[in-house]
């Protein structure tokens, strides 16, 4: 290839970039205190979550906050 066509290609790429944002929304702003409910099922013995041990036949349900 010739030179001249990729430094033109690299100049359109270089101006093209920004340009390329400008309708783009704002990022939304995530600070703050997080809240939710975390579920799980299990069957079994678990290593993490010991004190919810299900069986095949009666699997336990575990939620906790955080």
């Amino acid at each position: 290839m010739n030179w001249s066509i990729i430094r033109n290609l690299g100049i359109a790429a270089f101006i093209a970039y920004p340009t390329s944002s400008i309708g783009a929304d704002q990022t939304p702003d995530v600070k703050g205190k997080w809240m939710g409910k975390d579920s799980d099922h299990t069957r079994g013995e678990g290593r993490a979550l010991a004190e919810g041990r299900g069986t095949w036949d009666k699997p336990a349900l575990l939620e906790k906050d955080w």
